[in-house]
């Protein structure tokens, strides 16, 4: 393969895992700013297309389930407020979502050359890792605060999230191009 043909792929690569990344991450952030009460409310958005709101129950619910598999009752509330027993609570923000994560994924997936099917398996792999991987630091979280400790290594929930998402990426990129790859190598012996 001549340099000048890796050299454009890679271009092309990045190119695309832009355009997608910034899509995804754009098109969140205006279903976010169309669904929030006030400045540019849109009921029909906010009622039909509020998918990150779908994310927040889920991440609420979820980490609610893991708690109490370890005998932690959690008191969940309609503005994505989390109780403890002893009072503590944490709310599910925006920033807590990890759209930004689910964007890089999803870019880089359908940037990346393979069959439809690889792509789709791919897609979903990835998203239910990164979502368990938030269900995790925000159980882990709660769980801190209802035993009065803090998280591991006094690192915040957030950097915990990131390091532990990013991390997973990082494999992720490494098991698709390993699957993925398969079908280049059939593709060049053809």
């Amino acid at each position: 393969m001549s340099t000048t043909l890796i050299k454009n792929s890679t271009v092309i690569f990045i190119g695309k895992f832009f355009l997608y990344f910034a899509g995804f991450y754009c098109f969140t952030m205006l279903i976010i700013a169309l669904s929030a009460p006030g400045g540019l409310y849109s009921n029909v958005v906010a009622e039909y297309f509020d998918f990150v709101a779908g994310i927040k129950d889920l991440l609420q619910h979820s980490s609610s389930l893991a708690l109490a598999m370890v005998d932690v009752k959690i008191t969940n509330t309609a503005d994505y407020r989390m109780y403890v027993p002893n009072g503590r609570s944490a709310i599910i923000a925006m920033s807590c979502v990890g759209y930004g994560v689910y964007s890089v994924w999803l870019a880089f997936v359908l940037a990346t050359p393979a069959s439809w099917q690889k792509k789709i398996v791919s897609i979903i792999v990835g998203l239910l890792l990164l979502f368990l991987i938030n269900v995790f630091r925000i159980s882990l979280l709660l769980y801190t605060m209802q035993h009065n400790k803090k998280m591991p290594l006094g690192i915040d929930h957030h950097t915990w999230f990131n390091i532990m998402a990013y991390s997973c990426i990082i494999l992720l990129i490494w098991s698709y191009h390993t699957w993925a790859g398969k079908d280049k190598l059939r593709k060049l012996k053809a």
